[in-house]
Formats: C-alpha cells, sequence, structure tokens
C-alpha cells in the first residue's frame, strides 16, 4: 500500500476517534454541570433491532451490491422506527412520539439513493456484449478478473 493512502487513513481513523472523544467530553460536561443522572434506556423496538441487524450484515459483506442492499433495508427500517415513534423493546408502535419526521424521510431517501442508485445500475447493468480490448491470450484473464471487480466495486465494463 501506498505511504499517502496509509497516512490518510490514518488521518481519518484518527480524526472519526477525535470526533467520539469530543462527543463523550461534551456528554460529560453537559452532564456534570447540569446535574443530569446517566441511566440505562430500555432496549429500542423490534423494528430498530432489525434495522441494526442489517447494518451489521452490511459491515459483513464483501460484495458492494449486497452492502447497498443492506443499507438501503436498514435505512427503510430506521425511517419506519423514527415514524411509528421510536418503540422500545417489545412494542413496535409508541404512540405519544408517532409522528411524520421530515428531516428523517428527507435524510433516509437521501441514502437510499446513494446506496439504490449504483446498486441499481450494478443489478441492472448488462456490459456482456462488450469486447475486452486486449490480447486474445489475456481474454479468459481479463474476464475473470472483471468479474471479481464487479461483485466487489460495480465497476462495469465500458462506459
Amino acid at each position: 500500500m501506498a505511504p499517502c493512502i496509509k497516512n490518510s487513513a490514518f488521518i481519518v481513523s484518527a480524526l472519526i476517534c477525535l470526533t467520539i472523544l469530543v462527543f463523550l467530553g461534551i456528554a460529560l460536561a453537559e452532564s456534570e454541570r447540569s446535574g443530569f443522572a446517566w441511566r440505562w434506556r430500555p432496549p429500542n423496538g423490534p423494528v430498530w433491532q432489525v434495522a441494526m441487524f442489517f447494518f451489521l450484515y452490511a459491515n459483513l459483506q464483501s460484495d458492494v451490491a449486497f452492502i447497498r442492499l443492506m443499507v438501503v433495508f436498514g435505512t427503510l427500517f430506521i425511517t419506519a422506527w423514527v415514524t411509528f415513534g421510536c418503540a422500545a423493546w417489545p412494542d413496535v408502535w409508541y404512540e405519544p412520539l408517532a409522528a411524520l419526521p421530515l428531516d428523517q424521510f428527507l435524510w433516509g431517501l437521501a441514502s437510499i439513493l446513494a446506496a439504490g442508485i449504483p446498486m441499481w445500475r450494478q443489478f441492472r447493468f448488462d456490459d456482456s456484449q462488450i469486447e475486452f480490448s486486449v490480447d486474445k491470450m489475456y481474454r479468459n484473464d481479463a474476464e475473470v478478473m472483471w468479474g471479481e471487480w464487479f461483485r466487489r466495486s460495480g465497476i462495469p465494463r465500458a462506459r
């Protein structure tokens, strides 16, 4: 791996960790200042649990098409959970908070479009008629390599 890629990956990881530490610091400082007492909350409802399962499953995949599919399902279930009132386990519906959350719909739509359009293109893209411009001796190797790249990243043969 190139040194610049290693360094940029380290910087991104460090920034993510720093952000988490800042959020924890803010939470601790604000809770101390206001006298807020932290308590354990009951588990979220089944719809939220299913959404988290899809997000977990997306992280376990190495095939980009299935990662995108699981992100779409997870987003749909999170949107349903928020709409149904953020119910705690084992309920699916919590009437006092049930509403139509415009911000969740907008963020969910943006997330579904960002994952769904490339996923749909990857599932529906048919470039099997396109020939690789490689020597005939390497054509089988090119087919195998493209098949792996397409499954893992959605890279088509031609644009």
